[in-house]
């Protein structure tokens, strides 16, 4: 059983897109995921990390730190938001600073 978030981001130029991260409850490494759409991001999603710390990483193609959602984590409920970035060039969704709400928690 899994705890899976699903995010809307928003980019500074109003582009909108959905991800889906997926808290698995195996403690591993590599155990907690991230998906979202191949054209948006250039890739169809990665392993999530930082769980616990005052952020959480996305790995996209430029690794660990492709995409940052800060104040994201295993505590974050439906309507919260935070800010975040997206550090690498590739797929549709900007690359630049965003706005994120968590739409849905199960």
């Amino acid at each position: 059983m899994s705890t899976d978030y699903r995010l809307k981001l928003i980019s500074r130029d109003g582009t909108t897109a959905e991800i889906t991260v997926i808290d698995s409850i195996n403690p591993l490494p590599g155990s907690d995921t991230w998906q979202g759409d191949q054209a948006q991001w250039n890739t169809k999603g990665g392993a999530v990390s930082s769980w616990g710390a005052d952020g959480t990483y996305l790995t996209g193609p430029l690794g660990a730190n492709s995409i940052f959602l800060d104040h994201f984590g295993k505590n974050t409920n439906v309507s919260d938001t935070g800010d975040g970035q997206k550090n690498y060039d590739g797929g549709s969704f900007p690359q630049d600073s965003f706005r994120w709400e968590c739409l849905t928690k199960t």
